[in-house]
């Protein structure tokens, strides 16, 4: 590789044979000398090496910072074409619905069609854009049109309307209005506790205090018994396990043996401490290791309330859903109105592979044809089921930040792969053609000791060794450095890949809008083009 280095036919460091003032002197030093010198031929050479190897890592680096600058501005000129055209799409759509709404006969179709099959996010878009241009709540004119007959009177919401009131209104807001309206009734109480994540939950929890001026902990509290009180309290710290992890074997066995011994004292406080946190994944890991693997049929030995949240805890969220899925019309209208649409499409599919237990044998699709007699309702909630995208303006149903996690994980892909294929004997090979490029000299040139007595000897053994120290010392440095570079080169990789991946998404939404926005209303599309200049992305 041209790394240096001098050798004489024996395969020894060459040193003269006058050293010294005598043979005696000579037979004494040079083995010394030779083992010294054959040190720092070492030494230098895994300098080089690591010379080249950080000089090939920097010479890569350049092209990529330049590969990361231009797709930069691809991803910038990508992402502005796609949010032209989402922000016309969602004006489109709030517009459609503000005339749905305030025709002499309601059109449910456009209203069913957008509002449910929309993301949260582009939901929140189309009510920011609705009150914007109208200067009225989408919610309130949800409210005030879609009522039942009676509702007229009364003020009660029609299926759909309940419906679209859930699918619309913003997650802490709309639990935190459940959390209000059902403080009497622990069952739905229960229900929206065990099925929120830790931030929804929290979110609902802060709309409440501040419309309220009170924890809502504190309410439950002083309407319930002891433990239950105590349980609900400790849920609504927010705590809850989300890594989808259970116990290790040996905790799980632990937190078994716990609970064993609490069932047979009927000791509350154990179960508190247990299940305040408990996520379905851990029930399972501790499930597992109890007795008869029955942990559910020790929980009989409480009632009530109390016995009704322990139960939630180690249910599966699904599993509770389609449990009390077909209550009611309310309990179809909060359940599926307050989920995003994959997580409905997910309960669908619970539901269907457990139909003997939740639907007597019939698909969901199936028993909401059975139950729900209003026509639009039940449009309704089968589109909240479907799997079919066609209607949304991006062709997906993501929420926000899966876009973020699913670009992420492919640069994640793309720069393991970059470890598991990285190939230093390249990098120097390149490394070494950059640094005689620039003009370095890294050639190991032979060491010529001359004539010298005992004296000079120990000398000149000295300073070899300080050579060697100095030349090991900048070799830990440079160790460091292309650690370094390889740190900033594997980023780079995932940069690079994550750049490419949100120039083709942006792009890929920029066609989906293009084709939405055409069948939709072709005529107003192409005058919108007329007037604005091509809405094609770029």
């Amino acid at each position: 590789m041209g790394c240096g280095g001098s050798k004489d036919a024996a395969g020894d460091v060459s040193v003269p044979g006058e050293l010294a003032t005598n043979e005696s002197e000579v037979e004494i030093n040079l083995p010394d000398i030779k083992g010294r010198l054959k040190e720092l031929t070492s030494v230098k050479l895994a300098h080089n090496l690591l010379l080249f190897e950080k000089y090939g890592i920097e010479s890569v680096l350049a092209q990529c910072r330049d590969e990361l600058s231009s797709l930069t501005m691809t991803q910038q000129k990508a992402k502005d074409g796609y949010e032209f055209l989402l922000q016309y799409a969602m004006e489109r759509d709030a517009d459609d619905v503000f005339r749905a709404l305030q025709a002499s006969q309601i059109d449910k179709r456009v209203l069913i069609d957008i509002l449910t099959s929309r993301t949260k996010w582009q939901l929140e878009m189309i009510g920011n854009i609705y009150e914007k241009k109208h200067n009225v709540s989408l919610i309130r004119e949800i409210q005030r049109n879609l009522r039942t007959s009676l509702g007229r009177l009364t003020g009660s919401q029609s299926g759909l309307g309940r419906l679209l009131l859930f699918v619309c209104t913003d997650q802490p807001e709309r639990d935190g209005q459940l959390l209000t309206n059902h403080i009497k009734d622990m069952d739905i109480i229960i229900e929206i506790v065990s099925t929120r994540t830790n931030r929804e939950l929290r979110g609902a929890l802060d709309w409440y205090k501040a419309q309220h001026g009170k924890d809502f902990a504190e309410v439950v509290r002083s309407k319930s018994y002891r433990n239950f009180g105590a349980l609900m309290s400790g849920v609504l710290e927010c705590r809850r396990d989300e890594s989808g992890s259970g116990f290790d074997p040996e905790f799980a066995a632990c937190v078994a043996s716990n609970l064993e011994t609490a069932a047979t004292k009927k000791d509350a406080d154990v179960y508190v401490q247990v299940f305040s946190n408990l996520s379905y994944q851990q029930f399972l890991s501790v499930n597992a290791v109890y007795r008869g693997n029955n942990l559910v049929e020790d929980l009989k030995k409480f009632s009530g309330d109390f016995y009704s949240l322990l139960c939630a805890r180690c249910t599966h969220k699904y599993a509770l859903l389609c449990g009390r899925l077909m209550e009611d019309k309310d309990s179809i209208s909060r359940i599926l109105g307050c989920m995003p649409r994959k997580e409905c499409q997910r309960l669908r599919e619970h539901f269907n592979e457990n139909k003997a237990k939740y639907g007597g044998g019939l698909t969901l699709e199936n028993v909401l044809k059975e139950a729900i007699t209003k026509e639009s309702f039940l449009a309704a909630c089968l589109n909240l089921i479907s799997s079919d995208t066609h209607l949304f303006p991006l062709g997906v149903d993501r929420e926000l930040g899966e876009d973020e996690v699913l670009v992420g994980s492919i640069g994640e892909e793309v720069m393991q792969a970059a470890k598991e294929s990285y190939n230093r004997g390249n990098m120097r090979e390149l490394g070494e053609k950059e640094a005689a490029r620039l003009g370095i000299d890294t050639e190991i040139t032979k060491k010529k000791a001359p004539r010298m007595n005992k004296k000079q000897m120990a000398e000149y053994i000295a300073s070899i060794d300080e050579e060697i120290e100095t030349t090991k010392s900048n070799v830990q440095a440079l160790k460091s450095e292309v650690a370094h570079h390889l740190d900033l080169y594997f980023t780079m990789t995932r940069h690079i890949a994550e750049a490419k991946e949100w120039a083709q998404l942006y792009d890929t939404y920029s066609e989906m809008l293009n084709k939405h926005i055409a069948i939709k209303d072709t005529a107003a599309a192409a005058a919108f083009g007329q007037k604005n200049g091509s809405y094609k992305s770029s």
